[in-house]
């Protein structure tokens, strides 16, 4: 049973179809607690149910896409659509309050009175000894220029600690350096070892950058729907 959730929640998070609409929302019980169970309908056509208790196997951005198909459904809600709400409220502050604890941006973002997080280590002896933008593999870390010209130093595995500012800096910086090396790559076809790995590392590196950055402006959208963010932006993807 455990290996079949795991499937399903593979193939929820993979889902290029967002939410589209709730079809139905009823109720079940489970070792005697109430449980909403939502009818779900994608772009696509695609439906599927969920129970409340397996909202965190989907997407972000499909929890927000349900919330605002709520907002959709005529008339004056029932007693048990208004629990299934409710139950979806409940859990986006959950998600809100546990990624705003892990994300040093969204915590100061969300006025997060305690936080166990540190600013990100900035400096090292590397800093002097190798130049901008140069890549170590162990752990996977990253010299960058920052706004001022400045080299700092960027850790993947504390990449919750860095503001978006930084992160787009980054991400803006290594877009070009990926393209110009899959050119290369498709032209001549005689990559060494060396550059291939450096390659691998760059899209670990882009691919956990835009990881943060959407889970932030999926929390952004909670907050905003929720109406705990009076000032609402998203960061630039």
């Amino acid at each position: 049973m455990g290996q079949q959730r795991e499937v399903w929640q593979h193939e929820l998070q993979t889902a290029k179809d967002p939410v589209w609409a709730i079809l139905n929302v009823g109720e079940t019980n489970s070792q005697d607690i109430k449980l909403s169970v939502y009818h779900l309908q994608r772009s696509d056509g695609t439906e599927f149910t969920c129970k409340e208790n397996d909202l965190y196997m989907l997407k972000m951005d499909d929890i927000y896409q349900m919330y605002l198909a709520f907002q959709e459904i005529p008339g004056t809600r029932d007693t048990t659509t208004q629990n299934g709400l409710d139950a979806l409220k409940r859990f986006m502050l959950r998600q809100i309050k546990f990624f705003a604890s892990h994300d040093l941006q969204m915590a100061l973002e969300t006025n997060m009175p305690k936080t166990n997080l540190t600013k990100p280590k900035l400096y090292g002896q590397e800093l002097e000894d190798f130049p901008e933008y140069y890549i170590f593999d162990r752990p996977i870390t990253l010299i960058y220029l920052n706004h001022n010209g400045e080299k700092r130093m960027l850790f993947i595995d504390e990449i919750n600690k860095y503001c978006d500012g930084t992160l787009k800096i980054v991400k803006e910086k290594l877009q070009p350096i990926r393209e110009a090396f899959k050119e290369r790559q498709q032209q001549y076809a005689d990559a060494t070892d060396a550059e291939l790995k450096e390659a691998h590392i760059i899209d670990k590196i882009l691919q956990a950058i835009q990881k943060q950055l959407d889970k932030r402006n999926s929390l952004r959208n909670y907050e905003h729907a929720l109406n705990l963010r009076k000032n609402y932006y998203k960061a630039q993807k």
